[in-house]
């Protein structure tokens, strides 16, 4: 009985994620070009690309929370900028639309390579992080699928973000081990629905970057996160190459804003060990923001006087892109379905019993 619920639960999810993809219509783009500084004043307008994850950008209740939304958001205040800000799951598409112009700025924590320097300019670091491998504890008879070092991922499959910068690490470390791994780019899901899958055991393996991992992986209790994929490196915002006025712009205001009461406030918010809300459930955070140290990064609460925040979220998730909708909707269905066939397992466990 109980899994026929679960069935009827999930072909309800399916439909609703169905009716709001149909409401969800793309409107034509004009084209456009990168824009600089002066440009960007004279609009009024600073438009930014980000990820939906627990770091950077995410929803709690009816407020906008996130590292780089609220640092984002101080600088856009301060210059009088309207912000406006696109979550965006695909790496692809958010380069993309730093290149072409659809964006300014790309507000989220990412890697500095040498490759993404030939398209981007990046600001000070932001972070210091690494790719790490996601894979499921140990359990009893089944010791053979986990991987107790580099060496052990000689023909094991990794599933990574299409186009992430963790490509490049996982073909030098192709090399470095002398043999092969297969590498299965995802391109729909983004970290965090990557977690949910190898934890509900739909893949086996994936990549991701620590402070991410780290930032949800109370949510998934059987995970294990502790093999290092690459070293640490730094990460940063990112904007064209043809922007170069902005980016010192960038530069110049967190240069200032870290030696500010407002930075530290903000700073300390985050350092804090107290459990904080956050888009998926309640814990203790841990991230590793800061201007080139790794701290431990608890949620701000952020809110703007006289917005509907809940109509404002709906906006910005559902009416920006449909695939930023349909990685969101994924994200909350993947979870949804481990949690509830968790359940259905232990009832039957105790109706045996």
């Amino acid at each position: 009985m109980l899994r026929k619920g679960v069935r009827y639960i999930i072909i309800a999810l399916a439909i609703a994620a169905g009716i709001i993809m149909l409401n969800t219509q793309e409107e034509e783009k004009p084209a456009s070009s990168p824009r600089d500084y002066a440009e960007i004043l004279s609009s009024g307008q600073l438009r930014a690309v980000t990820e939906y994850n627990a770091v950077s950008y995410h929803v709690s209740k009816d407020t906008l929370q996130g590292f780089d939304y609220e640092l984002l958001n101080a600088f856009a205040s301060e210059k009088g900028l309207k912000l406006e800000i696109t979550p965006e799951m695909s790496f692809e598409k958010r380069l993309q639309g730093i290149i072409n112009g659809q964006y300014d700025i790309l507000a989220t924590g990412t890697v500095v390579t040498t490759q993404l320097k030939d398209s981007l300019l990046f600001t000070r670091t932001l972070l210091l992080s690494k790719q790490v491998l996601v894979q499921r504890k140990k359990e009893e008879g089944k010791d053979s699928l986990y991987i107790q070092s580099q060496l052990d991922l000689a023909h094991k499959h990794l599933h990574v973000i299409k186009g992430s910068p963790a490509l490049l690490r996982i073909h030098n470390l192709i090399d470095e081990i002398a043999d092969t791994i297969y590498i299965n780019e995802v391109e729909l899901y983004g970290p965090e629905q990557l977690l949910a899958m190898v934890s509900g055991g739909d893949i086996d393996y994936a990549v991701c970057d620590e402070n991410i991992a780290r930032a949800s992986i109370d949510d998934f209790p059987n995970l294990d996160i502790n093999t290092d994929i690459s070293f640490t490196q730094f990460y940063a915002w990112g904007v064209s190459k043809h922007s170069p006025v902005l980016l010192d712009s960038l530069n110049v205001w967190l240069n200032d804003f870290v030696q500010t009461p407002k930075y530290k406030k903000l700073y300390n918010k985050y350092n804090s060990s107290s459990v904080q809300k956050r888009a998926y459930g309640t814990r203790s955070m841990r991230s590793g923001y800061a201007f080139g140290v790794p701290v431990r990064c608890p949620r701000k609460n952020f809110e703007t006087g006289g917005t509907n925040h809940t109509e404002q979220t709906s906006k910005l998730i559902y009416g920006n892109d449909p695939t930023a909708a349909t990685a969101v909707l994924s994200m909350a269905f993947v979870i949804v379905i481990y949690r509830i066939e968790s359940i259905s397992i232990n009832s039957e466990k105790e109706e045996k019993i």
